[in-house]
């Protein structure tokens, strides 16, 4: 977002996985998930980003699959695997495959940010499902 700082409004309000503003979350097995993920990019000197949210909980869902299967499980297996969650914790939310498809995830599981560049980072502007801080 440094790139965009200069001509960039003031006032730009995006949708955002839970990842881009963790101050948005409530205590629970979605902000351990998340501090554990930052924790992560820490001995790297890398601070994650939209991009990296993105990649995180797919990888980690294929890993707990190998886990739970075995390092022989086969793509039918694994994709069974998955298909079959319901609350498995993220960086993006609890998961529920077999009431959300391919997905896993709902809408309430994103916040409204936008970017503060006087703070250099994203700014919460709403709880998870968009409901209003106050």
């Amino acid at each position: 977002m440094k790139a965009y700082a200069a001509f960039l409004p003031k006032q730009l309000y995006f949708s955002a996985p839970p990842a881009m503003a963790p101050d948005a979350l409530p205590n629970g097995r979605v902000k351990r998930a998340l501090g554990a993920y930052v924790d992560a990019f820490k001995p790297t000197g890398v601070r994650p980003d939209v991009g990296h949210s993105l990649a995180w909980d797919p990888a980690w869902l294929v890993i707990d699959a190998y886990k739970k299967l075995g390092l022989n499980a086969t793509a039918t297996q694994i994709r069974d695997y998955v298909v079959g969650l319901r609350g498995w914790a993220g960086i993006n939310g609890q998961y529920d495959f077999r009431s959300i498809p391919q997905r896993g995830v709902r809408a309430d599981n994103v916040i409204i940010a936008r970017w503060d560049t006087t703070k250099d980072t994203w700014v919460a502007m709403s709880k998870l499902g968009g409901e209003p801080l106050r």
